[in-house]
């Protein structure tokens, strides 16, 4: 078994141990989309139990996407209802940073140049600690292969974005505190 393979069996793994009853769905990206060498990966939707309950889009295979990384990541979107854009969104994140376009952590963000979903004005992705789940979710052993961090694609608005850039991601999150945003509706007001 390659290191690969390893590595993906755990995230699996660590998914489903963390929904265990939920139904997943797995969708591929190509491989003619990745590096030479480089695994491709795919994304799991893990469907909720209630209404009340987020949609989950997680990349499968991302952290494998960037040959030679140090630090591998995985990232997953939490959206109000199904909708095929977020595989899309997740498979393109990974094959750029397959490409080495894009070097994400923890308070970067991605300009999507359309809102994350129709008709929202939230167009940008803020990288984020996976604050919904916890730090017990936060961090899959691979076993010898080490550890994959996963990490929280946070739909912002432009003027987040730029407030973002301009005061950090402690300020930003303070906002989103003291305005207990629901981080769930397309339709919610900006914080700044």
């Amino acid at each position: 078994m390659t290191d690969g393979q390893t590595i993906k069996q755990a995230l699996f793994q660590h998914i489903d141990d963390y929904w265990p009853l939920n139904t997943k769905d797995e969708f591929g990206w190509d491989a003619s989309t990745t590096q030479a060498g480089a695994s491709p990966g795919s994304v799991i939707r893990v469907t909720p139990h209630s209404p009340a309950e987020p949609w989950i889009y997680l990349t499968h295979g991302a952290s494998l996407c960037v040959p030679g990384a140090t630090d591998r990541f995985e990232f997953f979107i939490l959206a109000p209802y199904e909708n095929p854009r977020h595989v899309q969104t997740l498979a393109m994140l990974a094959t750029a940073r397959t490409r080495g376009d894009s070097k994400l952590d923890v308070g970067s963000s991605i300009d999507l140049g359309k809102g994350w979903i129709d008709g929202s004005i939230c167009d940008h992705l803020l990288v984020s600690l996976p604050y919904p789940f916890g730090p017990e979710f936060e961090t899959c052993a691979a076993g010898a292969e080490g550890k994959v961090r996963y990490l929280w694609l946070l739909p912002i608005n432009s003027r987040e974005n730029a407030f973002l850039q301009k005061s950090g991601l402690e300020a930003l999150e303070q906002k989103f505190e003291d305005a207990d945003m629901d981080f769930l509706d397309p339709d919610r007001p900006s914080v700044v």
